[in-house]
């Protein structure tokens, strides 16, 4: 569910005019910011997953996933927000049967790209956990076509979930794309018990799954011991790979929840404390919890190459190594080629016509 319903009340209660332009300005600079590092994070970690080899990982499988489903957001869901903040809430510039299907489709596009991180988080904390705790039984997510459906169930299942949003987000007057559940339900009633299913079973208990999850792996791991015959060094080594893909999901993982926790619990508030009796500072409010959600998109890029070694090396790979200098070393190794084929050309024909 957008916040847009509740914003737009603040509006029309308290009298507030359209923001002035220098506020204007500086939330499309933040809006464009996040954007723009989404976009540039997160195409970055999908190239260096497809041009690496090594990096086809059952994680970074769900990692990719996790990028473009972050993708898919910024590009629905950013230049729709920064057209508000110029236009009137909720404007839409495209009319007919393609607006309302654009009009459906944004948002709709909007909340199951969310869904599809929260379920990647937690198929990325099961497949931690059987690494972890079961070991014997580790290679169960690394079989391709087991995971090909997990991916596939990400999606399918965000989907399924949301394909309410078809019928509840109208284009009215080819004007206005706007969230209601009439006629056929009441729209108070139904928006709020549609919200309190969707952030109980998308949010909060894969949020307590992940807790849970983890607390085992962490304790786990600080238990673990391995057999006597690895030497020192091959459990130093072990030991440090574990606990450096432990800190990158556990960081993902947080930031996760500390981008949306504040959105859902604004959103309890307003649709379960305020009614229709909204206070002039939740149009500030929700800026804000907004603005913090969205940024996750961002952030999650930085904190695979802040994390994990494998993203860093990758990205020397693909844009050092495999760029200018790999070109000038392709080059050589051509130069060289040709050079050795003709002075091995020359000295043959030498040979030929000394005998």
């Amino acid at each position: 569910m957008s916040a847009n319903d509740t914003t737009n009340n603040v509006s029309h209660l308290c009298g507030f005019a359209a923001d002035p332009s220098t506020e204007k300005a500086w939330k499309t600079f933040v809006y464009s910011v996040i954007g723009l590092g989404s976009l540039l994070g997160n195409s970055l970690v999908i190239l260096i997953i497809f041009k690496i080899r090594g990096m086809r990982s059952t994680m970074n499988y769900f990692i990719l996933n996790m990028a473009a489903s972050d993708l898919l957001f910024t590009v629905f869901v950013i230049p729709r927000v920064v057209s508000d903040l110029h236009s009137a809430p909720s404007r839409w510039f495209v009319g007919g049967v393609l607006g309302s299907f654009l009009c459906k489709f944004d948002f709709f596009i909007q909340d199951v790209s969310t869904a599809v991180s929260i379920l990647s988080l937690v198929a990325i904390a099961i497949d931690r956990f059987y690494g972890v705790v079961f070991p014997m039984k580790a290679g169960l997510m690394s079989s391709g076509t087991f995971r090909r459906r997990i991916l596939a169930a990400t999606w399918f299942v965000s989907a399924l979930f949301h394909l309410p949003y078809f019928y509840a987000y109208k284009l009215n007057d080819d004007a206005l794309c706007l969230y209601d559940w009439s006629p056929f339900l009441d729209h108070k009633k139904a928006s709020s018990v549609y919200f309190l299913i969707m952030s109980i079973t998308l949010f909060f208990f894969p949020a307590i799954i992940l807790t849970i999850v983890y607390s085992i792996i962490i304790i786990t791991l600080k238990r673990q011991k391995f057999p006597g015959n690895q030497s020192v060094k091959d459990k130093k080594r072990v030991a440090k790979r574990n606990r450096s893909v432990l800190r990158m999901v556990v960081a993902v993982v947080i930031v996760f929840i500390c981008c949306w926790l504040p959105f859902n619990v604004s959103m309890y508030i307003a649709l379960f404390q305020w009614g229709s009796h909204v206070p002039c500072y939740a149009s500030s409010l929700f800026f804000w919890v907004v603005f913090i959600a969205y940024s996750n998109g961002c952030i999650s890029p930085c904190l695979y190459f802040i994390f994990n070694e494998n993203f860093r090396q990758g990205f020397g790979k693909v844009f050092y190594r495999g760029g200018i200098r790999g070109s000038l070393r392709s080059n050589l190794r051509s130069t060289r080629r040709r050079t050795d084929d003709i002075s091995l050309s020359t000295f043959e024909r030498v040979r030929q016509q000394s005998i």
